[in-house]
């Protein structure tokens, strides 16, 4: 898979921005092709985006000076639907609709296995760290005294 495939910007914006502005299966595809693999798995996904992210920028430079889109705690999903639709499109006739992506020259993707093991590292290590906090937190507390 050493051709070019287009992909539309929202796709490109996805995945740079770590903010889903296209469907999950445009994800699954550009990961596809950026990696040269026939299957990608859910956790090879999660696994790949820093990858796949970093290629994709250094093809297209410029995705990196657009900022995600944010949005205020009150509003709601059809507004946050139109405000997307809204920056998509500006955001197309600024840029462009479509962007040839060449798939990465050397890939390193990992098994599935690889991918679900680093997943559940990535867990312990969460875990881990958020008990040491609580403990630190506890150890602070300071009691009543007892006694003289």
């Amino acid at each position: 898979m050493s051709e070019k495939k287009s992909f539309h910007i929202s796709v490109l914006l996805s995945m740079t921005t770590g903010r889903l502005y296209c469907d999950m299966d445009d994800l699954y595809a550009l990961t596809r092709h950026m990696t040269s693999k026939a299957e990608i798995d859910t956790f090879q996904l999660a696994d790949q985006a820093e990858t796949v992210r970093k290629a994709v920028n250094e093809q297209m430079p410029w995705l990196k000076e657009i900022k995600p889109l944010g949005f205020s705690e009150n509003s709601g999903s059809e507004e946050r639907v139109a405000a997307i639709n809204e920056w998509v499109s500006a955001l197309e006739t600024k840029y462009g609709a479509y962007h040839d992506v060449a798939p990465m020259k050397n890939p390193s993707v990992k098994s599935s296995e690889e991918s679900l093991l680093s997943v559940k590292s990535r867990q312990r290590e969460k875990k881990a760290k958020s008990r040491k906090t609580t403990l630190d937190r506890v150890r602070g507390i300071k009691g009543p005294k007892l006694g003289k």
